[in-house]
């Protein structure tokens, strides 16, 4: 950096939980706190003074919603699970629309993504593989067991005949 010595010191529950980072005053003043349940899961940040973060979970211990922001939230993520607690949905609510974005994932019987399906392809630059149709409204992307993924028809992905679900 710039050959200044700065120390960060953590601070810890009696369950080893992190519940503060500070930095050395002298050098840069950060300080950072962490907010957590009875059950000892993260639910909130505040640097500086001011609340970074915010994350809810549902009945059964999953993340159900994420919020960011300084000072407030301005950005937020929502999750959906099945019954056996895949994540099924995504969504992520952003400042604005433009690039607000749901996906969903559906599996087959060994818990493998049979299917991603995303709302927006606003913002996505390369390594992603990105499939429309004038008829469709959303994006898809099959993708089956073992990493592989399926040949590409017209704009749409198919399966091979010998891939079996």
């Amino acid at each position: 950096m710039d050959g200044t010595t700065r120390t960060l010191t953590s601070t810890y529950d009696a369950a080893s939980g992190r519940t503060a980072l500070t930095g050395d005053s002298g050098a840069w003043g950060y300080t950072a706190g962490f907010a957590r349940d009875t059950l000892g899961r993260l639910t909130g940040t505040i640097e500086s003074g001011y609340s970074t973060s915010t994350l809810a979970y549902d009945q059964a211990g999953r993340r159900s919603s994420l919020g960011l922001g300084f000072n407030g939230t301005s950005s937020s993520d929502s999750y959906g699970y099945d019954a056996v607690g895949r994540l099924t949905s995504l969504g992520h609510d952003l400042t604005g629309t433009t690039y607000d974005q749901s996906l969903g994932f559906s599996y087959n019987p060994a818990s493998q993504i049979k299917q991603n399906t995303r709302s927006n392809d606003t913002g996505i630059g390369g390594g992603y593989l990105l499939l429309s149709s004038a008829s469709q409204s959303g994006y898809a992307a099959l993708v089956l067991g073992l990493g592989t993924m399926a040949a590409v028809s017209g704009a749409w992905l198919t399966r091979p005949a010998s891939v079996e679900d």
